[in-house]
């Protein structure tokens, strides 16, 4: 019988919550296990033509690294694998890849980890907690390293009203590009402000208060060094505001920007607004409404 995997995508620090903060995102990675005992690895949707090697695959590299702690041996897997997750635009396409991976490989030997033992070990292979932790968890999640090594993942309150928009453009941004652009260190007062901005940032999600929502979406560790590599950021972020949104901000490492809204039409508004913006500055772009899974990455 088939083993099917839906992992939602999910989008990162949501300003100041570097590395800290994820938010699932009803953009969808499907993985269909028709079979085992030989190796076959089929990519459709935003996948499709991707030059990758089977042996570099993250879905693949993170199912084999679980296979390698629980001491199992995981069989070839003739793997279909469906994604609508736009790839190298801040919008957790590799966490899913590596929730996916590892939620296939935990129902094919049945080792049954926890999810968020799943979580901990999907934020080793990436190097950081918030995008798997949300694409297996859902929801708004935090994570962050634990006491005694390891990770530690929290589900801060919010708003049930809380409705997210993105719109990303053409231009795609790795990871790595992204973070190169980062500073080796920071001034004493940005870490201080950041602190104050989370602060407010976690209360106006909890209230889904505008104002608190509008200065704690501020940040001086991260979106200051990568603006300015995303095609009319400052263009889309105030056409989002001016739309309806609560806050704007990069998504993840970009280049899709996200909005922050209080209901499901000022989320469209908000979509069609910074897709808008991002053509008027000449680059092709889409935008797109969406829910928050609250249940995250499912098996069937």
């Amino acid at each position: 019988m088939p083993i099917r995997v839906t992992v939602p995508a999910s989008t990162s620090n949501l300003g100041p919550g570097f590395d800290l903060l994820g938010l699932a995102l009803g953009l969808y990675l499907r993985v269909e296990l028709r079979g085992t005992g030989r190796s076959r690895l089929e990519r459709t949707g935003s996948l499709a033509g991707l030059p990758v090697h089977p042996g570099g695959d993250l879905l693949l590299r993170s199912a084999r690294s679980l296979a390698r702690r629980a001491g199992k041996v995981l069989p070839p897997l003739d793997l279909l694998v469906h994604s609508e997750i736009p790839v190298s635009r801040g919008l957790g396409s590799s966490g899913a890849a590596i929730a996916a991976g590892l939620l296939l490989a935990d129902a094919l030997l049945g080792t049954r980890l926890a999810r968020e033992d799943l979580a901990a070990i999907g934020a080793d292979l990436e190097g950081h907690p918030e995008n798997v932790a949300a694409s297996l968890l859902g929801g708004l999640v935090a994570g962050l390293p634990g006491e005694r090594g390891g990770w530690t993942f929290f589900r801060p309150p919010y708003d049930p009203r809380l409705r997210p928009a993105v719109a990303w453009p053409s231009v795609e941004i790795s990871t790595e590009e992204a973070r190169a652009a980062l500073p080796a260190r920071v001034r004493f007062a940005v870490a201080r402000d950041n602190a104050r901005h989370l602060a407010a940032l976690l209360e106006g999600l909890r209230l889904l208060d505008p104002y608190l929502l509008r200065i704690g979406i501020r940040d001086g560790l991260h979106v200051p060094h990568r603006a300015p590599s995303i095609p009319a950021y400052r263009a889309v972020v105030s056409a989002a505001r001016r739309a309806g949104a609560l806050a704007a901000t990069i998504s993840g490492s970009g280049s899709a920007v996200l909005a922050l809204c209080s209901s499901s039409g000022a989320a469209s508004r908000c979509a069609r607004a910074m897709a808008a913006a991002f053509r008027r500055g000449g680059v092709r772009a889409e935008g797109r409404a969406l829910a928050i899974p609250r249940r995250g990455a499912r098996l069937a």
